[in-house]
Order: structure tokens, then sequence, then C-alpha cells
């Protein structure tokens, strides 16, 4: 124990640290055999996009988007664009774009962000949508304030909704009790009333478990009419009393007549409960074919920064310690 704090104290300078630090990744890529294949660069993904979610607002459709920035400016502003699904102006038809601002904006760092100094920054986007228009792909336009316009529209492929004839509907449903394990979490869906699926259900997966084994089932859900359709949606619900532990992720999968399936894929409890930022003002442009404006770019998965890693480093790090 002596011995052990000997060695903790020799590294509570920030440069001896750093120095052990090397040393000690030094030592271990050295034992990696040279017959081993590191990895490929593993960039920062300079644009990235989390917490979509189409679902049912009010008193119309309602559609978040976060999106994470590198920034290399204190004056940058994000724009969101998106293609309606139906009506005259569907896919962008005769170049009509939709187009908002941010609801919120902060920053966000990990550990190698503060190491490589760089500066990050999440803008979440809430919107309201008439159900007869919808949304059909999305992407975003980054004005740097320095004279840089990029276009992250995923490399050309854009972002896509896949469909709109279910959505999970994390505002009517309820969170698990945390306390107690005999209360389960009750899930709400929204199937379009001009849909008469055969069945409605969850396939769910629970990881965090006392014993550390997952578990996983499937719910069905029912048609619940004491809650009032929106929007032309009715609501399916069901309460999901099995142990699954601390979260839980799912699927909302309607199964339609013809055997077809429609899927609200990867949804997670933790979403039900969280507040959202108030919805944007949803505006109209004309001005540009879909993508972006002239002379915009495609951003590429790739960064300032890179590293390299291999499983066989790893495993003789794991046994250093």
């Amino acid at each position: 124990m002596y011995m052990c704090r000997l060695s903790a104290n020799s590294m509570n300078s920030e440069q001896a640290f750093s120095s052990t630090c090397s040393t000690i990744f030094q030592k271990m890529f050295r034992t990696v055999p040279s017959t081993v294949n590191l990895t490929d660069n593993i960039d920062l993904v300079p644009v990235k996009v989390t917490g979509v979610q189409l679902t049912i607002g009010s008193p119309e459709l309602q559609f978040q988007a976060n999106v994470r920035l590198q920034l290399s400016s204190n004056h940058t502003t994000v724009t969101m664009y998106w293609c309606d699904r139906y009506g005259s102006g569907a896919n962008c038809a005769s170049k009509l774009k939709r187009f908002t601002a941010p609801s919120t904006s902060a920053p966000v760092s990990s550990p190698f962000s503060t190491t490589m100094n760089l500066t990050l920054q999440k803008y979440q986007f809430v919107v309201p949508l008439a159900a007869n228009q919808s949304i059909s792909k999305f992407w975003f336009e980054i004005d740097y304030g320095n004279g840089t316009t990029t276009v992250a529209n995923n490399n050309g492929a854009f972002y896509n909704i896949d469909q709109d004839a279910v959505l999970f509907v994390p505002s009517q449903s309820r969170p698990k009790a945390v306390l107690s394990g005999s209360n389960g979490v009750f899930i709400a869906a929204a199937v379009k009333s001009t849909s008469t699926p055969s069945r409605v259900y969850v396939d769910w997966i629970g990881r965090a478990t006392k014993n550390f084994i997952a578990v996983n089932g499937t719910t069905d859900l029912k048609l619940n009419s004491s809650i009032p359709s929106v929007a032309g949606y009715n609501f399916y619900t069901a309460e999901i009393t099995e142990e699954y532990g601390a979260s839980m992720q799912f699927d909302v999968i309607s199964v339609q007549q013809n055997g077809t399936s429609l899927a609200d894929t990867y949804k997670w409890d933790t979403l039900i409960g969280l507040n959202t930022p108030a919805e944007t003002l949803v505006n109209s442009t004309t001005s540009s074919a879909a993508g972006g404006a002239s002379g915009a770019i495609a951003v590429a998965a790739a960064g300032p920064w890179t590293w390299s890693v291999a499983a066989a480093a790893l495993a003789v790090l794991s046994a250093a310690l």
C-alpha cells in the first residue's frame, strides 16, 4: 500500500502524469507484435446527428433532432432544412424547402475533445409539422461566420425519415419508477387511423440488469380509445412489467394486413419524461435545390485529429493494469 501511495504521489503534477502516460502507451505499443495490423485512423466526425424523433405534438406532428459540431468560430449559425413527405412540395418538389433555427444550443465535451483542445457545440431543433406535409428527409447548413459555409447532408444521401405510419410518443408514455422494480414502463405509440394493423407491439431489450445478463422480449400494444386521436393518429399502449434493468432499448412495430411491417426503431425509455425546448418557427424557401445553397460542400466523416488502436494493444494495456 505504501508503494502504491508513492507511485500515485509521483504523478500528482500534470507534467508528471502526461509523461508517465506517454511512457506507458509507448511500452504498450512496442509490446504488440509487428505482425498485428492496427485499425484505420479513427477520425472525429465533424457533424454528428443524434436524437432524431418524429412524434405526436400538439395538435400536429413534432420533429426533433440534435446536431453536434466542431466549432472553428464563435459566430457559427446552424439552420436545419427539410423536405415535405406529402403534398405539392413532396421531396422538395419545385425546390420547396422548410427551414428553422435551433431551439437551444450548448457546449459539450469529452476527455478526448478536452485533451485535443476541440470546441464542440450541440444544437437542438424542435419544430411542429402539419400531418398532411410531414417530413421525408433533412439536412443542415452551417455558417461559421468567417466566410465558410458548409452543408451537412450525409454526403449527399441526406438524413432520411423512413416512415410516419407508426411513431413512438414519449409525451404519452410513463417512465419506470426509480425505486420500485414492480412498476413497469408505460409505452404509447401512434398509428395512422387510416391503417388497420393486425398487430402493434414493442420489441425490447434490457442490458443494465442486476446480474448483468441482457434480457429481451416483445409486448403487444392495444388500441387505447381513452386517449383522443391527434392529427389523424390513434394511440396504442401497454405496460411492460418485466424486469429489464435500469434502461431499455426498443422498436415499435406495426404489422400491416398484408403481412409487411413498419417500425419506429432504436428508441430508449430514457426519452420518457424529458422536457423538450419550445418549438421554433417554420419558414419556407424555393431559393435553391434540396441539399443546400450553391457553392456549399458536403461534409465527409473526417476531422483534424486521428488516432489508431488495435485489439491486441488494448489487451496488453488491460493486462498491464
